[in-house]
């Protein structure tokens, strides 16, 4: 028998492409019951459409600098960000992000 550890982030970006929104719902579900959030989690690769939409708590300082891609109208609403700069691998933003 073989015995590998695996981390949480692993299984939910292995799975991402075939239920997308399972991450982001967490996510959203997270914000609203835990109030202000200032960080999100290393190992975060990408955030999906929606994923943050009208979270007025969500009060992000930075984006872990894995993130390569952030969906469309992610931080629509979201009107306590105040990020001053994208990690340097983004590679995709969708509309009204």
């Amino acid at each position: 028998m073989i015995s590998m550890k695996v981390t949480w982030n692993e299984i939910i970006n292995s799975i991402r492409p075939y239920i997308p929104n399972i991450y982001d719902d967490f996510m959203k579900k997270y914000v609203e019951r835990t109030g202000e959030i200032t960080s999100l989690p290393s190992g975060i690769t990408s955030i999906g459409d929606w994923a943050f939409y009208n979270c007025t708590n969500l009060a992000l300082t930075a984006l872990p600098e894995g993130l390569t891609s952030i969906g469309g109208n992610t931080f629509q609403g979201c009107t306590n960000l105040a990020l001053t700069s994208l990690p340097s691998g983004i590679t995709s933003i969708g509309d009204w992000a």
